[in-house]
């Protein structure tokens, strides 16, 4: 299995996790919520918006444009401050650490 397709699996299961642990949202933020030029748009959103609402289309954008993934990331420190008993979410975006850094 190739890089992307890892991450494309990979960002499936991120979804399923997320609906699972009631974090999935069928209501969109606000148009300027989306535009916060903040990490992880901390300023406007929660974590588990900006997963689904940026992160996940972005990387969704990237892998069907068939453009350059990020070299490195850490997802997984944030999501221990953000969301810190939820193992399943842990464990998914640790898997998505480290296929996107190449481990």
């Amino acid at each position: 299995m190739s890089q992307v397709e890892h991450i494309g699996l990979l960002l499936k299961d991120l979804e399923t996790v997320l609906k699972a642990g009631g974090y999935w949202s069928s209501t969109a933020p606000a148009p300027e919520a989306l535009q916060s030029t903040q990490p992880f748009a901390r300023d406007t959103l929660a974590f588990e918006a900006w997963l689904q609402f940026i992160f996940i289309p972005r990387f969704q954008q990237l892998i069907a444009e068939g453009q350059s993934l990020p070299a490195n990331m850490a997802l997984l420190p944030i999501a221990q401050i953000a969301l810190p008993g939820e193992l399943d979410l842990h464990l998914v975006l640790q898997q998505l650490d480290e296929v996107v850094c190449g481990e």
